[in-house]
């Protein structure tokens, strides 16, 4: 079962703790929704590598 869930999440490549430092890094730095929208997409397929992915992000209405 284990051999199952390491095939399939590519824990050979997958650092969680280095992966969320690194985009927690970007996202202090970085202001652009595009640019931060692009890394995490990248993150994610890099990671996880799921067969598909989606991200919605508001763009109107009042802030909170």
């Amino acid at each position: 079962m284990q051999r199952l869930v390491d095939r399939r999440f590519n824990r050979a490549r997958y650092d969680a703790e280095a992966t969320v430092a690194v985009f927690a890094q970007l996202l202090r730095e970085e202001v652009d929704l595009d640019a931060v929208s692009g890394e995490f997409l990248r993150v994610v397929q890099s990671s996880v590598e799921p067969s598909h992915m989606a991200l919605w992000v508001p763009t109107t209405g009042p802030a909170h």
